[in-house]
């Protein structure tokens, strides 16, 4: 009886990974920063934010000349008001030369800044 169960666990898993099955997914993934485009030798700490009116903002820190935390490190940004269907072209908003700390977002008054 043991050896019958063992056997059909071993075929309802093999049906189960049934690779002919359609799977729905509810997210479709883009590279809005890719390392080595853009001018920029690597991307790093990424971060989306919504707005109010649903407009999605996406920072990151592109780094100029490696992957290292510090040196030349530029705050970019690209936003989507299409619910991140498309984005546009990413844009320096802050150049910083020797430090990689950046205040984005206050949440008190609820402001951006750049």
């Amino acid at each position: 009886m043991r050896q019958k169960l063992v056997y059909l666990i071993c075929i309802f898993s093999l049906l189960s990974c049934n690779k002919t099955q359609k799977e729905i997914s509810i997210f479709e993934e883009q590279a809005l920063f890719t390392n080595g485009v853009g001018g920029y030798a690597c991307y790093r700490i990424p971060a989306i934010v919504s707005s109010k009116e649903g407009i999605l903002l996406a920072f990151v820190e592109g780094r100029v000349k490696d992957c290292g935390d510090f040196g030349n490190v530029d705050l970019l940004l690209t936003t989507s008001s299409d619910k991140g269907k498309t984005w546009s072209t990413p844009t320096k908003i802050i150049d910083c030369m020797s430090s990689n700390e950046f205040e984005l977002f206050r949440s008190k008054n609820k402001r951006v800044f750049s």
